[in-house]
């Protein structure tokens, strides 16, 4: 296995970069040798030189168990009374107030400035403790132990990697600027110090450990005590070296990195500097910048480096043993693993075999040069994509260093955005979970009152009743609002109040003195919760007080009452996130085959930068917005009706039923679907192939779908450009529950931003303290993931924030990102609408930015096509493409002939399967199983060898991979002939022009 890695060091006050390339030894390793691996690594660590036996292991477990079950059965034991009250509960839904408006706050109004750290989805928290450290901390973990889980493989078809050669170059920021970096020698440099080499290789044939040997160099050997910041960046390393380096500094240099990561995917491996210790090292992946193999950077970003013939290297040979072995010829083919290669790569490689397989070759000789020609190309490759952010600068002091500053594109860009063009308030920082700070509590606090009413056949009066929630006039002069009223319940009225435990503050979550969401201690919470049931009992209103988790306690236990709640709609406040959505992807017919036919064609087209286009024209919001609670019944059919609200809407829509191509979008089954009818799409069986057995008509259409509008309707969170197509298209809103709206907009918010990139274009903390497990494993706002075990005596515990506990980021507006993807939406559904009413023209696949369809043979395209942004460029216009299958979304497959040659090529592009040159899953293969669609045949098994990193174990490991294929697809109905067709469509059937 060959890794790139590029280190940035900064040795005093200066920056300056190293660029690292790792080469692995492969050997097979079974479940025994590799526990025996990890312990002898474990046991060389001088700060973590202290074992467990395996019957100290399973008395942790056996520990961990009981404080379990203890927590559980806790958990189930709540306080349900308060004096002088049945039962208890303050007003702790959301009242809605129609049709006042009120002023977004978020304590106070905050906006986007200049970016201070990166962003991340999904980012995992985790503590790594080493409990055996002292007897009295050993004894706090067991009163809340973990569950430590065996991460070895426990299968023999596996094969450990071993480091036996490391690369490195060392450049400064001073280097970088006056081009010094280039040479051989440091020269006078006394950041990368006076005439020292750039490069530096470690290789297995010098260093039993050449990995070890350089982080030895990397920590103390460049000046443990320096002052700067080290940046160590490898390309693809946060997949493979960068778990290589993290085993190594845990099990070896006892030392607790910080990481930030996604699954097994690490962003960052940060050593924070330790005075008479460590320096502050950072571990980053420079992929997130590039996005490209390391072969595609020169040609990408036109770097003046030879490549040195930079391609292909026999990672097979690559041992040990064989380290000082001269060949009169290149090894075997085998041994560069070609049938792991994709159709054009094995294609280049046997035509550079053929030319060089007489060369000589040792493996001493060639991995290095292998190895120091990666890291020469990284080093170009990030010089040239900082000096590219240098210059999209408006002025020199708003120049970003990209490799220091972020650690993604992503962030880079936003920073480049924000320090460049962002202007004051002009992005409001919008909190994740909308401006309803309970708005999760009150979400389930409707579904609580109607189950309730469903359960016990009483009349439950509640915001959702005709007649709204009950308020009631005190002694003190206040109105109280009621979650839930019943009224003379054996001679006496009952209030019915559900309290949000993150809201108002019960013990589940708080101590007494920590301060709740609605920003008052729990103990002020309690005591206004007293006084506000003193109050009502005066009124002659008892209180049944229903706190939230108690109710998900239910849940768990009952599934009349889960199935019940799954069955309502969503009618809490406006979650922005529930709006946002990804790209249009899916067939409209399965397949089309043109063979013999010279009357029609099937053409691709795409639009030339989708998002960049959107980002260019589309309008945007404009601070903060206004907060309109409605929740009243209205009859919008027209896209005039919305006026004057234009933001975010919460809605209950219903769908037309003969709309060939719906506008609203709904996640059913993990699945975003495009449909006509909710109850259809929410009935159907996931994951299963089915085709009718005739062809659709209207007829058949009634029969698919008997169901009614309120049945046919659903609960969407949409944004009021997607709204306006969707009524004008026959969509109707029949119920308004919530409302975003903006009285200020801009088309150019991001124009200038868009125009620079297009020039362009061509947390885990370890910890030794149990103290620390101790907190994260009591603090019910956070959420644990799995208890990992890293090693004998090291254990991890990954955590997130919950829901309710979750803060803004600083450089965060889920707005901007919401009517991006809803605009590209549109903007592809204007191109197939055009095509579907086009005469002689059929859709037949959509994928986010393009489309296939088949037409008329030299009929002129029914849409604009052209090479400016945002308009339609054809695909594969040196081909006829004869025949178009498809099984699902992001599964197709071609069969072209050259216009000119008369070549016959064929492309099969699957999500998810390898492109292999000796694949089962060719063109023919693909065209029988499409053709087969809906009866009982058997998935096609694919291979391959696979590289598996494991942050846990510090390692990376190669074993062989199977994956089972079988075309599936059920976002809409399959008709007998192979026509998609929307849930819930009972409009005219397809016109196939070919027929």
């Amino acid at each position: 296995m060959e890794k790139s890695v590029e280190t940035t060091i900064n040795n005093g006050n200066a920056d300056a970069p190293i660029m690292i390339d790792e080469s692995t030894s492969t050997e097979m390793c079974g479940d025994k040798g590799c526990e025996e691996n990890e312990l002898k690594i474990s046991q060389e660590g001088s700060a973590l030189d202290v074992s467990m036996t395996a019957e100290e292991i399973q008395e942790v477990r056996a520990f961990i168990l009981e404080q379990k079950k203890k927590k559980q059965a806790a958990e189930t034991r709540r306080k349900r009374s308060i004096e002088k009250s049945s039962s208890t509960l303050s007003s702790g839904s959301s009242s809605i107030k129609a049709p006042t408006a009120k002023k977004a706050q978020s304590k106070p109004n905050k906006m986007i400035g200049n970016v201070q750290r990166d962003t991340y989805d999904e980012v995992i928290e985790s503590v790594i403790i080493s409990p055996t450290r002292n007897e009295q901390e050993w004894k706090q973990l067991q009163n809340n132990a973990l569950m430590p889980l065996s991460t070895v493989p426990n299968d023999d078809n596996y094969q450990v990697h071993h480091v036996n050669c490391v690369s490195a170059l060392l450049m400064c920021s001073r280097c970088i600027g006056n081009d010094n970096w280039k040479n051989e020698k440091t020269g006078r440099c006394k950041t990368c110090g006076m005439d020292m080499p750039r490069m530096r290789t470690w290789i297995a044939a010098d260093f039993s450990n050449p990995l070890r040997e350089f982080l030895e160099w990397l920590i103390n050997g460049l000046g443990k005590e320096r002052s700067g910041k080290t940046y160590a960046i490898s390309h693809y390393g946060g997949r493979y070296d960068m778990h290589l380096l993290l085993g190594e500094l845990i099990k070896h240099f006892g030392i607790e990195p910080k990481i930030t990561r996604t699954g097994n995917k690490l962003y960052e491996v940060l050593i924070k500097k330790q005075r008479n210790r460590f320096p502050y090292i950072s571990f980053r992946d420079s992929f997130n910048w590039t996005m490209l193999k390391l072969e595609q950077l020169p040609k990408a970003l036109a770097l003046e480096i030879d490549e040195g013939g930079k391609s292909f290297f026999p990672h097979g040979w690559n041992f040990n043993k064989n380290m000082n072995v001269r060949l009169d010829g290149l090894p075997d083919q085998q041994y560069y693993y070609p049938d792991s290669m994709g159709k054009e790569r094995r294609k280049k490689f046997e035509e550079w075999y053929e030319k060089s397989k007489n060369d000589p070759f040792c493996l001493r000789e060639q991995i290095v040069e292998y190895c120091q020609q990666d890291v020469r190309i990284l080093a170009h490759a990030l010089v040239k994509l900082q000096r590219l952010f240098f210059e999209l600068a408006t002025e020199p002091s708003k120049r970003d260093d990209v490799l220091v500053n972020s650690m993604t594109i992503a962030s880079a860009c936003i920073r480049h955005f924000c320090i460049n063009y962002l202007k004051e308030n002009q992005m409001g920082i919008i909190p994740d979970n909308g401006y309803h700070r309970d708005s999760n509590q009150s979400a389930i606090a409707l579904k609580f009152l109607r189950w309730l009413s469903h359960k016990t056949g009483l009349q439950v009066q509640h915001q959702e009743s005709p007649e709204g929630e009950k308020r009631v006039k005190v002694s003190d002069g206040s109105i109280l609002r009621l979650d839930g009223y019943i009224k003379n319940i054996g001679g006496v009225d009952q209030a019915i109040e559900f309290l949000g435990c993150a809201w108002h503050g019960h013990e589940c979550l708080y101590l007494p003195h920590e301060v709740c969401l609605n920003g008052k201690t729990a103990l002020y919470n309690k005591d206004k919760l007293y006084e506000r049931v003193s109050l009502l009992n005066e009124e002659g209103i008892w209180t049944t007080a229903v706190w939230e988790c108690e109710v998900m306690k239910e849940l768990e236990e009952d599934p009349e009452m889960s199935l019940f709640f799954d069955t309502l709609p969503d009618i809490g406040p406006l979650y922005p996130r529930d709006a946002f959505h990804g790209g249009r992807t899916g067939p409209l017919a399965l397949k089309c085959d043109l063979e013999g036919s010279d009357d029609f064609e099937i053409s691709c087209f795409d639009v030339v930068s989708l998002y960049p286009a959107v980002n260019f024209y589309a309008f945007y919001p404009i601070g903060h917005p206004n907060i309109l609670e409605i929740n009243k019944d209205v009859n919008w059919t027209k896209p005039e009706d919305l006026h004057p609200y234009r933001g975010l809407f919460k809605l209950f829509i219903i769908p037309p039923d003969d709309l060939y191509l719906p506008v609203i979008p709904e996640r059913i089954h993990g699945k975003l679907i495009f449909h006509l009818c909710h109850r259809c799409a929410v009935e159907i069986t996931p994951g299963v192939a089915i085709r009718a057995n005739s062809r659709y008509n209207k007829e058949i259409g009634y029969k698919w779908c008997p169901h009614t509008d309120e049945q046919r309707g659903f609960v969407s969170t949409t944004c009021s450009v997607e709204l306006e197509l969707a009524l004008k298209q026959g969509y109707r809103v029949t119920k308004v529950y919530s409302i975003y709206h903006w009285e200020k907009w801009s088309d150019t918010l991001l124009r200038p931003y868009v125009q620079d990139m297009m020039r362009l274009k061509i947390e885990d903390c370890i910890t030794s303290s149990p103290v620390e497990l101790h907190t994260v494993l009591n603090d019910p706002k956070l959420e644990l993931g799995a208890v990992e075990m890293l090693a004998p005596n090291l254990f991890s515990v990954p955590y997130r924030h919950r829901r309710e506990f979750v803060r803004p980021h600083d450089k965060y507006n889920i707005a901007i990102a919401l009517i991006t993807t809803a605009k590209a939406r549109i903007m592809l559904y204007d191109y197939m609408e055009k095509i579907v009413k086009e005469k002689d023209c059929k859709l037949l696949y959509t994928d986010t930015d393009s489309c296939f369809y088949v037409h008329r043979r030299g009929q002129k395209p029914p849409f604009r096509v052209g090479e400016m942004l945002g308009m339609m460029d054809r695909e594969y216009g040196e081909w006829n493409i004869i025949a178009f299958y498809t099984g699902g979304c992001k599964q197709y497959a071609m069969k072209m002939k050259h216009k000119h040659s008369g070549e016959i090529k064929f492309i099969v592009k699957c999500r998810g399967c390898w492109d292999k040159v000796d694949s089962p899953l060719d063109f023919e293969q693909f065209k029988r199983m499409v053709e087969a669609y809906g009866e009982e045949q058997e998935p096609i098994i694919l291979e391959r060898t696979h590289f598996q990193p494991s942050w846990r174990r510090g390692e990376v490991t190669s074993r062989s991979q199977k994956r089972r294929y079988a075309p599936i697809y059920d976002k809409g109905i399959v008709d007998a002939n192979f026509d998609c067709y929307p849930y819930g469509y009972r409009g005219e059937p397809l016109i196939d022009p070919t027929e």
